[in-house]
Order: structure tokens, then C-alpha cells, then sequence
């Protein structure tokens, strides 16, 4: 909490260049013990909406284009304390899902969410989780996230609003993180 963070600095992210940034801005309510996570997985989805990634279904690689969970899959792998390590197998939004609940930390109430986490969306006909993205911020009653939304868009934010707890026509399913690594 005294020291600085060591990074990384993201140009097109200002708020990595804060080094004394501490628990996403909100220590009240967040703890950052490493001083890396949850913010790592912050920056790298920023960086991933800033690039103009192209949505690929199927799409793993950034430099050619990235789905939701790809999209995903690279913010974690981007962690250095990321627990997860199967992640890189899992080709659909509901394998993920169905991983952080068996390894990691899941939670079905939005409160619980928190800046680094992955969010889950599902269909509200059949309950199953059809899209994934990364929460960046929770703020006057929404959840601010990166995805990869469709064929024909780019890797972007959107938000959920807290209330509704609907996507478009997906509703809100849960939210995801790794149990981290102590340093």
C-alpha cells in the first residue's frame, strides 16, 4: 500500500501510469497485495480494446483476432499470479465459466464483481453461458466491461446495468476470477 506498483505501463491506458494506484482505485473495497492483480488483467483488456481487434469466431491470437473467450483467455494468460492453468484449452465462454467455478472463485451475484474479473452472459431461454468479457470498472450502478461482441465488430467496453442485469438479450450468469498467488 506504500510503495509503488511495477507495472506494466500501458500507453493507452493513463491509469497504469499511476504506480500508486491501490486496489483499482477503491481500497475500501479491494485489496491488491502484489500490487499486480487484479490490475494486470485491467490493463491488458484496455489494451485489447484499444488495438482495433477485429471479432474472429474462433479466434485465439490477437494479431488475427479474438471471440469473448479468447478475448479472455489472453487477459489471463497476461496475469503473472493467474492460477488458471487450463485456461488456454477451454474454447467456449461456458468451459470457462465452468472452470473458475471448479478452480478458481465464481459468484452468480453482481455485487461480487470487481475490476479483473470475467463476466458471464447467458441465454435466458436455456441458462446456458453464450458470452464472456472483463470487467474494467464498476461505477453509478453498472459494470464496465471489454468483450469481443459479434462478427463484423471490434473488441470494445459496454456495461451491464446493475438493476437489470441485462446484455441485449443475455442476461447477467456470473462472475469469475483466479485465487491468486501470493508473492
Amino acid at each position: 500500500f506504500m510503495g509503488p506498483d511495477p507495472g506494466p505501463w500501458i500507453l493507452l491506458n493513463p491509469q497504469s501510469y499511476n504506480a500508486y494506484t491501490y486496489g483499482s482505485n477503491n481500497p475500501l473495497r479491494y485489496s491488491d497485495d502484489s500490487g499486480m492483480t487484479p490490475q494486470d488483467r485491467v490493463n491488458a483488456a484496455n489494451s485489447f480494446a484499444s488495438e482495433n481487434i477485429a471479432y474472429l469466431l474462433g479466434g485465439k491470437n490477437p494479431s488475427c483476432g479474438l471471440d469473448c473467450s479468447g478475448l479472455v483467455q489472453n487477459v489471463f494468460m497476461a496475469d503473472p499470479d493467474n492460477t488458471i492453468t487450463r485456461l488456454d484449452n477451454i474454447l467456449s465462454a461456458a468451459g470457462q465459466a465452468q472452470l473458475l467455478q471448479n478452480q478458481g472463485y465464481f459468484s452468480t451475484e453482481i455485487s461480487d464483481a470487481r475490476p479483473g474479473d470475467a463476466i458471464f452472459f447467458a441465454d435466458p431461454r436455456t441458462g446456458r453461458v453464450v458470452h464472456t468479457g472483463i470487467v474494467i470498472d464498476i461505477r453509478d450502478g453498472k459494470v464496465y466491461f471489454v468483450h469481443a461482441p459479434r462478427p463484423g465488430k471490434r473488441v470494445g467496453r459496454a456495461y451491464v446495468d446493475m438493476k437489470t442485469l441485462y446484455f441485449g438479450a443475455e442476461r447477467f450468469a456470473g462472475i469469475g476470477r483466479p485465487i491468486e498467488s501470493s508473492p
